[in-house]
């Protein structure tokens, strides 16, 4: 996943381009807060992840500090941001995206792209696998990314995120 090492503090502008697909030519899936939504189920691809467990939103939830247990605290702060109840086209499509919605788990990642193209699109506009993945990494990523930053600036308790730790 990340190639920066985890250790130092971990600044705003260095983790978006780690976590989410910046460029144009970056594939929609790029960065580890899509392979982390992506595979919400795999604990050993949840313990790749190296930036987003360093923050301290995770951190804190982690009961000993052991790489294990940061990709659980990693699993429970994005099910908290992707909650069930949230009316919002972009939660509902990585929800499917992730296996969460009715009719996509055990799914192939086609089928949870097709579920989530019905959230991203209306009754009388279908949209395709690829438009999702457009989509996705254009609105999506971003939108859950920037759900991630205030999260961690709510319960930062220095009042400064990404700084010393």
């Amino acid at each position: 996943m990340g190639s920066k090492q985890a250790a130092g503090p971990l600044r705003l502008a260095e983790l978006r381009p780690l976590a989410i697909p910046t460029r144009d030519e970056d594939p929609w899936d790029h960065g580890e807060l899509p392979h982390a939504v992506l595979n919400l189920e795999r604990q050993t691809a949840l313990s790749e992840c190296r930036a987003l467990p360093r923050l301290s939103v995770v951190e804190r939830r982690s009961l000993d500090g052991a790489k294990e247990s940061r990709a659980v605290a990693l699993r429970e702060v994005l099910l908290e941001l992707l909650p069930k109840d949230l009316d919002h086209p972009y939660c509902s499509a990585l929800r499917a995206l992730a296996g969460l919605e009715p009719g996509t788990g055990g799914r192939n990642r086609e089928r949870r792209q097709r579920v989530a193209g019905a959230a991203l699109g209306t009754e009388q506009y279908f949209v395709s696998t690829r438009t999702v993945r457009r989509r996705v990494r254009e609105d999506c990523w971003p939108w859950l990314f920037d759900r991630l930053v205030e999260r961690e600036v709510r319960e930062t308790p220095t009042g400064e995120p990404f700084s010393k730790r």
